[in-house]
C-alpha cells in the first residue's frame, strides 16, 4: 500500500489580505517535502466557489508549479468535473496532456460528476444531467489523447467535429491512469464497469468498504463498458491523518480540524452552505443518481442522520473518531495501526487529508516528516516482504 497526500486547499475565516497567496505557497512546500519523504502521491481536487472548504478551483496549476519543484511524486488530479459547462472534453484532454509532459509523465486523472448545488448552480447544471454529461465525456476524453484523428462525436450535450487531432499527446502512452471519483456503491461499480480506479472520497471506517472493494476488484476483471485503453485496477482511499510526536496532543489538534470540516460539510458554516445547500436533502431526494447523497451518505459518521447531542457528542470526541478509524492521528505507531486496517482490505493508495481546518503549516511539515521517517518505511518493508513471500512460493 503506497501513502499519498491529498488537498482541497481549506481557507477557514478570519482572513488577512495575502491570505491566500501564503496558503498556496504553503501547499507548494508541503508537496515539494512528501516528495523528498517519499510520498508516492499527491491528489488535489477541483471545486468552485466553496469559501472556505475549498478554494482549489485550477489543481493543474498547482500542479504544473508542483512539477516543477519535485522529482518522483505523482499527481492526482482528482477530480475533474466532467459536466460540459465545468469542462469540455476537448479541454480535459489538451491539459491533461500539458501537465503530463511538464511533470515528466507523473499524472494520474480522475474524474468526477460534481455533488453540490453551490457549483451546479453557479454553472446553470441541471443536477439530473450530472450522470449523462460525465457518461458522454468518458467514452471520449482517453480515446481524444490515444487517437491521431479522432473519428467525432455527437450526442445529447456536446459535439465534436471529425478528423481532429486534438493537441498536446500525453507523455504516458496512452494515456495517463484514470480514476472515477465514487461515495456510493453504485459508484464503485460504474468504475469497475468503465475499467476506471476507484477514489474513495468518503470519510467512512475501513469495515464499510469492504464489501464494494470485494465487488469492484470481482468486477473490474471483465470490465461492461470500458472507456480506457488500459483498465486501472486500483482503489484509493482518502482518510483525514495527523501525525505527531506528542500522540494524545496531536488526536485533539486532528479531531478539531476534522470537526470543522464535517461541521462545513453539514451546512453549519459558512454562509454559503446555509443559503446553497439548505435544501439539498429534500432536492436530491428526488433526483435518482443522488438519493444516496441526499442522505450525505450512511457510512459517513453523522452526516445527514437524526441523532441526539449527547450520542453526537460522544461519538465525535477525537479518541472515539480515531478508535472507529475515521480519523488517523497521533504518534507513527498509532498512526500506523490505523493504516492497516485499509491495507487488509486490499487498498492500494491511501489519501492522507492533512490540511484539516486550522492545522497550522507548521504541523502538517512535521506530520509529512514523521510519515516520511517512519509510516512510509514501515509499509515499503512490508510491501518488499510480501513480494518476496509471493515469489518464493
Amino acid at each position: 500500500m503506497k501513502i499519498g497526500l491529498m488537498y482541497e486547499i481549506e481557507m477557514p475565516k478570519p482572513w488577512h489580505e495575502g491570505r491566500e497567496a501564503e496558503k498556496f505557497k504553503e501547499v507548494l512546500e508541503q508537496i515539494q517535502f512528501a516528495d523528498q519523504m517519499g510520498f508516492s502521491h499527491v491528489f488535489a481536487v477541483e471545486h468552485h466557489g466553496l469559501e472556505e472548504l475549498s478554494h482549489c478551483s485550477s489543481p493543474e496549476l498547482v500542479f504544473a508549479a508542483a512539477s516543477q519543484r519535485t522529482q518522483r511524486i505523482r499527481f492526482g488530479h482528482g477530480a475533474i468535473l466532467l459536466p460540459q459547462p465545468y469542462n469540455h472534453p476537448v479541454r480535459v484532454a489538451e491539459r491533461i496532456a500539458t501537465l503530463d509532459i511538464l511533470s515528466g509523465g507523473r499524472l494520474d486523472v480522475g474524474f468526477a460528476r460534481s455533488v453540490t448545488l453551490t457549483e451546479m448552480g453557479g454553472f446553470g447544471i441541471d443536477p439530473n444531467d450530472t450522470r449523462p454529461m460525465m457518461e458522454e465525456a468518458l467514452e471520449v476524453i482517453p480515446q481524444l489523447m490515444a487517437t491521431d484523428r479522432f473519428p467525432g462525436y455527437r450526442g445529447k450535450y456536446f459535439t465534436i467535429g471529425e478528423n481532429r487531432n486534438v493537441l498536446p499527446k500525453p507523455l504516458q502512452k496512452p494515456h495517463p491512469p484514470l480514476w472515477m471519483a465514487c461515495s456510493s456503491p453504485e459508484s464503485f461499480y460504474i468504475a469497475a464497469d468503465h475499467g476506471l480506479g476507484v477514489l474513495s472520497f468518503n470519510i467512512a471506517q475501513a469495515e464499510t468498504l469492504a464489501e464494494r472493494i470485494h465487488n469492484y476488484r470481482r468486477m473490474i476483471q471483465t470490465p461492461q463498458k470500458p472507456v480506457v485503453a488500459r483498465v486501472n485496477n486500483q482503489i484509493a482511499v482518502f482518510l483525514m491523518t495527523l501525525c505527531g510526536e506528542r500522540n494524545d496532543e496531536t488526536v485533539e489538534m486532528a479531531g478539531e480540524g476534522m470537526h470543522w470540516y464535517m461541521g462545513v460539510q453539514r451546512g453549519q458554516s459558512p454562509y454559503w452552505m446555509n443559503i446553497f445547500e439548505r435544501q439539498r436533502h429534500e432536492f436530491f431526494a428526488n433526483v435518482e443518481s443522488y438519493k444516496y447523497a441526499a442522505v450525505r451518505a450512511p457510512e459517513a459518521l453523522l452526516f445527514g442522520v437524526d441523532v441526539d447531542e449527547k450520542t453526537a457528542q460522544e461519538a465525535m470526541r477525537p479518541k472515539n473518531l480515531l478508535n472507529m478509524g475515521l480519523l488517523c492521528a497521533g504518534n507513527p505507531d498509532t498512526c500506523v495501526k490505523v493504516l492497516e486496517k485499509f491495507e487488509a482490505l486490499g487498498v492500494d493508495l491511501m489519501l492522507c487529508f492533512m490540511e484539516m481546518g486550522r492545522v497550522p503549516h507548521e504541523k502538517t511539515m512535521e506530520s509529512i516528516r514523521l510519515f516520511g521517517k517512519y509510516v512510509i518505511p514501515h509499509f515499503d518493508k512490508r510491501a518488499a516482504n510480501s513480494s518476496a513471500a509471493g515469489a518464493s512460493a
